[in-house]
């Protein structure tokens, strides 16, 4: 997984870079085809805006990308939320891909050879 973190507007210090990179990694336990990470740390010009250092993480996948962005007063702190929605959103996908893949089940119970007994035989008994 290759991953870039750049400052917009403003350098980035290798402590940051370093902790972007290691929370960056954690991805990994959701998706096996993260090609490419981009970080993006920049501040917000407003100077009325309490939260004014953001986050940008882009994650290039096979088929389509994730992103999120956060805003706090550090830039770890945005970095930490901006983790977060990201990987909730990647375990929402994850969770579809595993849904697609293994036998839909409906409200019954799966029998040993995968068919489903949802449906119930009348008795006798209690037709009469």
């Amino acid at each position: 997984m290759d991953v870039v973190v750049r400052g917009k507007n403003r350098p980035v210090p290798a402590r940051l870079k370093a902790l972007a990179q290691e929370k960056v990694a954690r991805i990994a336990r959701f998706t096996h085809d993260a090609g490419h990470v981009e970080v993006d740390f920049s501040e917000l010009k407003n100077p009325r805006a309490p939260e004014r250092q953001q986050c940008e993480i882009t994650v290039h996948l096979k088929k389509h990308f994730v992103k999120g962005h956060a805003s706090s007063v550090e830039p770890e702190a945005a970095l930490d939320l901006a983790i977060d929605k990201v990987e909730h959103q990647l375990a929402r996908i994850k969770e579809r891909r595993v849904a697609r893949n293994h036998v839909r089940h409906g409200n019954g119970q799966v029998n040993g050879n995968g068919v489903g007994t949802d449906f119930t035989f009348p008795d006798s008994e209690s037709a009469e």
